[in-house]
């Protein structure tokens, strides 16, 4: 966004040509609320101010409407907005999140508002427009929810298949059938009961919960070796010699020149399990965490940062 976009931003909307459906959608709306407005007129009346007159090195005095809105702290054009949102949905335990994942939710449930009756139609199709997804991609997140609130209705009736109903289950199956039916089912338990231990040393699972436990491993315990494992007071994990150490042999084979370097390397690391116990837990939650590790190697190197 630029600085004469401001006025129109504080007015509802303002248009916009950067993004990846542009060849689609033309054009795409940047819209604002009301308290969206409020903070942006803080940040437009005293923060940006600040930052301006802080490096009047770099930028003009009097701002010119082609200049960027958005700066960061050394007054350049901040052009990783999404990153700041990502960032702060970490810093508050939500995940992952993204704007595309923001969106997405928005139109699920405009989707569900307009089954329920309470939005037209018109309304859900003005949203997929200023939010430059098409109809399809709305339609596969909505689809998603649905499944997913369907499988929600369907598990309530799996709670009732429980150990006190089975009386009642083999008395309907004798009532349909016959008493031997009844016979027959009361035997067939007695005879797994025989091999249930046999399946044990075979390898077949006894129990469901079992079964469930090799489909879902538990999850790998991060930094058991880091020395800073378990510290309840520590809230910055420092890089240590060992991390830096299997960083270093890891930036050598990829190549320190390599197209996402920091992301290839954490990719690396999570497909290693020796490296599990040597990296501590935030240092692997994501390439920006990486990057501080890399950054003091090279100051280790004695080289310059990235």
């Amino acid at each position: 966004m630029k600085f004469g976009q401001y006025d129109d931003l504080m007015k509802g909307y303002a248009s916009s040509s950067k993004f990846k459906t542009v060849g689609k959608f033309i054009k795409q709306p940047i819209t604002t609320s009301l308290v969206s407005r409020n903070l942006l007129s803080i940040y437009f009346n005293n923060i940006r101010p600040q930052v301006v007159g802080a490096i009047k090195s770099k930028h003009k005095l009097e701002p010119q409407p082609t200049d960027s809105l958005f700066l960061t702290f050394e007054g350049l054009p901040h052009n990783g907005l999404g990153r700041l949102i990502t960032n702060f949905f970490r810093g508050k335990g939500a995940g992952h999140i993204t704007t595309t994942s923001l969106r997405s939710l928005v139109e699920t449930q405009a989707n569900c508002l307009k089954d329920d009756g309470i939005i037209p139609a018109k309304a859900v199709i003005g949203l997929e427009n200023i939010s430059g997804h098409s109809s399809k991609t709305a339609e596969m997140y909505y689809i998603k929810k649905r499944i997913a609130n369907h499988v929600e209705n369907a598990s309530s009736i799996f709670d009732h298949f429980s150990t006190s109903s089975l009386p009642n289950l083999k008395q309907t199956i004798a009532n349909e059938n016959n008493q031997q039916s009844l016979y027959s089912l009361n035997e067939h338990e007695a005879h797994a009961d025989e091999h249930r231990h046999d399946d044990s040393t075979t390898g077949k699972p006894n129990s469901y919960l079992e079964l469930l436990g090799r489909d879902n491993p538990p999850r790998p315990v991060w930094g058991v070796s880091h020395p800073q494992y378990g510290d309840p007071n520590c809230k910055r994990a420092s890089w240590s010699t060992t991390e830096l150490d299997y960083l270093e042999k890891v930036v050598n084979i990829i190549g320190s020149d390599a197209h996402n370097l920091m992301a290839r390397c954490l990719h690396h690391i999570k497909a290693d399990p020796n490296a599990i116990p040597i990296f501590h837990t935030r240092h692997v939650e994501s390439s920006d965490r990486l990057k501080n590790g890399y950054e003091a190697l090279l100051k280790r190197l004695g080289k310059s940062g990235v």
